[in-house]
């Protein structure tokens, strides 16, 4: 299977971040020259609250799930068709999947709408702290202005990048879990981006097979004490790893390949095609 499939195209990220920069932008409240720097960052922290803020959200956010789901979709369908049990696949992908998947791409709006709408508050309050350290260290009024002025924009940019680029991942994720769900498939091959960037938990990870009730800490896994959780690929803040779910015991095993790395219960397991087919069962399941 190839690893760009189940991956979010870079256009459709820029093209989100800059939808998001414009319409956060378009809520901002007066020039900061008009009025006092705190009754502004009330004035910030506000938006957040206000019910049109949260409709506006939603349409961005539908669009964006909207998207993700067709490039999904299209993954899916390309992957079975390359499946040694595409026939299986084939017609459970011909219907309009329901289930689990409707339920998810609801809530996926619906999260991803109130991460936009928050913004404004998040950015206020990183703010104030900035405000509050600069007042502690006998900061001038002018110059607390000066560093208000500054900073806004570059927070600001960075919470809109970081949204940008995770929401689009996860909701990546979320979408391929639910149609696993659906199809039960118990488990996925994590695939990391193959550059510097890739954090070393994740490098650590890279060609693991994870089920999906059973997911890995990354960060726990290499003695890291700062752990994000317990997640799957692409699904946590500005990941660029992505789940490709095992269709059939060939996407792990071939000729050449007899053994498998899998997370099992907490660590990293050399498994044998025989072991894996009898703890995950996905033969029977795709047989049925």
């Amino acid at each position: 299977m190839s690893t760009q499939m189940f991956s979010i195209p870079d256009p459709l990220e820029v093209a989100y971040r800059s939808v998001l920069s414009r319409l956060i932008r378009s809520w901002l409240p007066v020039k900061l020259a008009d009025i006092s720097d705190s009754y502004w960052l009330q004035e910030l922290a506000n938006i957040s609250t206000r019910k049109s803020i949260i409709s506006e959200s939603t349409k961005v956010a539908l669009n964006l799930i909207t998207r993700v789901n067709v490039i999904n979709m299209k993954d899916w369908r390309a992957a079975s068709l390359k499946s040694t049990r595409s026939d299986v696949l084939h017609q459970l992908l011909s219907h309009e999947l329901s289930g689990r998947l409707g339920v998810r791409v609801k809530e996926l709006i619906n999260e991803n709408a109130l991460y936009i709408a928050d913004i404004p508050r998040v950015v206020s309050n990183e703010l104030a702290q900035e405000i509050a350290n600069a007042q502690q260290a006998g900061n001038r009024p002018e110059t607390i202005v000066k560093i208000l002025r500054m900073r806004f924009p570059l927070i600001m940019n960075s919470k809109i990048q970081t949204l940008a680029r995770t929401q689009s991942s996860s909701a990546g994720t979320a979408l391929t879990r639910a149609r696993c769900e659906d199809l039960d498939i118990p488990c996925f091959i994590w695939e990391n981006s193959h550059d510097r960037r890739v954090r070393p938990s994740h490098r650590n990870m890279q060609g693991v097979v994870v089920f999906w009730k059973d997911l890995p800490s990354p960060e726990a896994l290499i003695g890291l004490k700062d752990s994000l959780g317990h997640y799957a690929a692409g699904d946590c803040i500005n990941c660029r790893c992505i789940s490709l779910p095992v269709l059939t015991v060939e996407d792990i095993f071939s000729k050449k390949v007899s053994l498998a790395k899998v997370y099992h219960h907490g660590s990293l397991e050399i498994m044998s095609r025989a072991k894996f087919i009898s703890l995950s069962g996905i033969e029977s399941r795709m047989a049925a």
